[in-house]
């Protein structure tokens, strides 16, 4: 058997080229370029609907995308442009017009949460601010108590602007600090910081914001244990509801020209193996709770926020949710059925299908993984698994794990299990074997398919009734 080609993955491998796909990324849009296959408004505004009348009682999440940014951040792996000379009137403008053409779509939806990300929404004046969202929330619904959060630049986060969210209901608001360290700034392209994280957290307490969260990284260029943790001292001192630290990993699909990235993959999680003791002592002098994924540390203030709210931001961060998005490089999710991605809004989208392919899989254990280890860029963290299921992950997978341990493509390492290949493809069907247990997608794919489809051909994408995909061909 060889690596590149084992046999026992030939049916998988068959099944992902028949979908006429492109690119065989299953990971989340963040991580890799969507295939330019248009899809146009009209028929993603007929998808929602036709998600929305089977299952009416879901409520989806909503995301809007700012994509500017004063200046590109080296790490930075996310699609934003330099904010243009004439400023943001004319795409909020061009915004509108989009929530307008889908809201007769939801009109009997309430979201279950409000997220404003970019690029850098606290470009937008708070003038802007306090026309659009108000304009926004007269279209749209969202269920009470609902978590609504806005994203800022350090640099931006004084009085004004957080007069203005509170006025238009904003509950929550994720300030960036990245890192303290004027060094690691500088190698980041990111300049100096003239708001201290103090006097930022202090203003949005003096406007009735509950929860602050601050964000850091881990693994900039120029990083090391004792600067990270001088940065993460100074946000907790801040007294912020929340901080979290993301872990920095070199991952396929950052942008070309972003060789600033600070550590290697293995170089990071070298510098978290130094660090992680810091911040397991500096967590508990400063009265907060770490918890650790595979992408972040998070630091929770003690007492956190109401139940209720908490709820609230689980869902808003919650994998699997659909997901409708606002606005150019936004991306739009209904699990299992399409994935989409906003390239002028409104015009042509581009879309993926493969993530229809694991419509099939049944049982929560497959389902979970569908959500949390292809969202993980094909990884799972194994304590967390077995505390969820009672079982450990290789005890559950048995002798498909194996299979791809042996032929060098699945490994357990580091408390994690994960899939790696330098074939995308081959990588693809690995995770199509290991979570295909029970053979549910096979049977579905010799079946026909059992539910709708999207055939992708060189620029059209229309939907197809059926697709045949035999195991053996």
């Amino acid at each position: 058997m060889r690596t590149e080609d084992p046999r026992f993955l030939a049916p998988y491998t068959k099944l992902l080229r028949s979908s006429g796909a492109r690119a065989f990324d299953l990971r989340p849009a963040v991580e890799r370029e969507f295939p330019r296959f248009p899809l146009s408004p009209e028929q993603a505004r007929k998808i929602w609907a036709g998600f929305l009348a089977r299952r009416g009682t879901i409520s989806p999440k909503m995301y809007i995308h700012i994509p500017y940014c004063r200046s590109h951040c080296a790490y930075c792996k996310y699609k934003s442009g330099l904010l243009p000379a004439e400023g943001m009137g004319g795409y909020l403008k061009t915004l509108s017009d989009h929530a307008k053409f889908y809201a007769p779509v939801f009109s009997g939806t309430e979201f279950s949460s409000l997220y404003i990300g970019g690029g850098t929404p606290s470009l937008m004046s708070p003038r802007q601010i306090r026309s659009f969202f108000p304009a926004l929330k007269r279209m749209y619904r969202f269920s009470r108590g609902s978590a609504s959060s806005f994203e800022l630049n350090l640099n931006d986060a004084g009085p004004a602007i957080f007069d203005a969210l509170k006025e238009t209901g904003f509950n929550r608001v994720s300030i960036g600090v990245q890192t303290l360290n004027a060094r690691v700034l500088a190698g980041s392209n990111r300049g100096h910081y003239p708001v201290a994280p103090e006097t930022a957290v202090r203003e949005a307490r003096r406007r009735g914001f509950r929860f602050i969260n601050l964000d850091l990284i881990l693994g900039l260029k120029n990083d090391t244990p004792s600067s990270a943790a001088r940065s993460l001292e100074q946000c907790l001192a801040s007294g912020a509801s929340g901080v979290t630290l993301y872990k920095l990993h070199a991952q396929p699909g950052s942008h070309p020209g972003k060789g600033a990235l600070g550590a290697t993959r293995f170089g990071a999680i070298k510098l978290e193996t130094r660090v992680l003791p810091k911040l397991r002592s500096l967590s508990e002098s400063y009265g907060y709770r770490m918890r650790e994924s595979m992408s972040c540390f998070e630091f929770i203030q003690a007492g956190g926020p109401s139940p209720a709210f908490a709820e609230s931001l689980r869902r808003m961060f919650e994998e699997g949710r659909p997901v409708f998005g606002l606005g150019r490089y936004s991306i739009s999710s209904i699990f299992g059925v399409i994935e989409y991605e906003d390239l002028h809004g409104p015009g042509p989208h581009s879309h993926l299908s493969l993530s229809g392919l694991l419509r099939p899989l049944t049982g929560e254990i497959s389902k979970f993984m569908c959500k949390d280890f292809i969202r993980n860029g094909y990884s799972a963290g194994l304590d967390a698994f077995k505390s969820r299921f009672k079982i450990s992950f290789a005890s559950y997978f048995g002798k498909r794990l194996l299979n791809l341990r042996a032929c060098g493509i699945g490994f357990t390492a580091g408390g994690a299990a994960r899939i790696a290949s330098h074939d995308p493809a081959l990588a693809a069907a690995a995770v199509l074997y290991l979570l295909d247990k029970n053979g549910d997608i096979l049977r579905a794919a010799a079946a026909g398919g059992r539910s709708p489809s999207w055939t992708l051909g060189a620029g059209t994408a229309r939907p197809a009734k059926t697709r045949k995909a035999a195991q053996g061909e």
